[in-house]
């Protein structure tokens, strides 16, 4: 969006700590609602807002980390309350403190890069601020499995979404939409993240299918038997997420990565570079089932398949029309929904 600054009266008092100043910031934002007459909920729709959840923490200082309200929140406080309700616009500006106002012409906004840099930016800020997936959801009044999707690239979230979004985890929002995570405060930074959540994890359904397998002789890890052999609980990171299912490592060719017995779960996420993968071969005579392995994708073209063997350490070449099946295994910290 285009900015111009300018400097709004609510300055910070002498000797004022950080957070006697977020209480008066939380008392002068309750004053202005409590002016309009409005419940939270309505004061939201009012400003524009699906629900309450999207400025409740504005009114709670043990909610919100800032010292002074969002420039998106100011904009639309600008826009509807002075001249309304016995409120001026001199009250709104002073929840403002020195911050970026919009300028008189219409907002331009640059549109998000694309290529994977604005969901690990966005992962990197919330980790900064030691907050966990469920925490930015609850602030942000959205669900956890859209806000995992936005740090997967899976989703992309709306201009209004990303400004609600930069101004949580306290970071300028245009370097945001350009992949680059700026701090606004610095102090609040973390030396150490959270990725796990205070409260107990709710259990998913019972529904991914951990398909059969056996052994593959010496040169395979494993083949497909063409059962189901039983139905396992669904990780909260997968939530939702369609085309899972399971295996169980019978082989020890991926050690200490993968020992046997341990599960293992796919989805038709495209593998990158990187990732650890299953590649199912198609049978070499009718009737049979084709070999498959647990390899980390090493090199891609369209002529070969390159996979790297931990135990014992070695690289493996196929041909991409000897491969039925090529499936991502989802890394563990997509599995736990981080």
């Amino acid at each position: 969006m285009v900015f111009t600054r300018i400097y709004a009266s609510m300055s910070k008092k002498p000797d004022e700590t950080k957070d006697e100043r977020r209480e008066r910031l939380a008392a002068q934002f309750n004053k202005i609602r409590d002016k309009t007459g409005l419940s939270m909920d309505e004061f939201a729709k009012l400003l524009g807002y699906a629900r309450a959840s999207s400025i409740q923490r504005y009114g709670n200082p043990a909610l919100h980390s800032g010292q002074y309200l969002s420039g998106p929140l100011m904009e639309r406080m600008l826009a509807k309350l002075p001249g309304q309700f016995g409120i001026t616009e001199q009250e709104v500006r002073a929840l403002g403190g020195p911050i970026m106002a919009p300028v008189v012409s219409a907002p331009v906004l640059s549109a998000p890069v694309q290529d994977g840099r604005l969901a690990q930016a966005m992962r990197q800020a919330r980790r900064q601020r030691s907050y966990t997936i469920r925490y930015v959801a609850d602030a942000l009044g959205e669900t956890i499995e859209e806000v995992d999707a936005w740090e997967r690239s899976a989703l992309t979230p709306t201009s209004d979404q990303l400004e609600e979004l930069a101004a949580l985890l306290a970071v300028d929002s245009e370097a945001l939409r350009q992949g680059i995570v700026d701090p606004l405060d610095l102090e609040k930074l973390a030396d150490a993240t959270f990725v796990s959540d205070k409260l107990p994890l709710p259990n998913g359904p019972r529904d991914v299918e951990k398909l059969g397998v056996v052994a593959a002789g010496i040169d395979g890890d494993f083949a497909f038997n063409g059962a189901v052999s039983e139905y396992i609980m669904r990780p909260r990171g997968l939530y939702q997420r369609p085309g899972v299912f399971a295996l169980e490592v019978i082989s020890d060719s991926m050690y200490p990565a993968y020992r046997k017995g341990d599960i293992v779960f796919c989805d038709r996420t495209e593998p990158s570079v990187g990732d650890d993968v299953i590649i199912e071969t198609f049978p070499e005579a009718d009737g049979s089932a084709g070999k498959a392995f647990l390899k980390r994708l090493k090199r891609r073209s369209k002529s070969t398949l390159t996979v790297e063997q931990f135990n014992p350490p070695e690289d493996l070449t196929f041909d991409p029309y000897e491969i039925k099946h090529l499936w991502r295994v989802v890394p563990n910290r997509e599995l736990h929904g981080y």
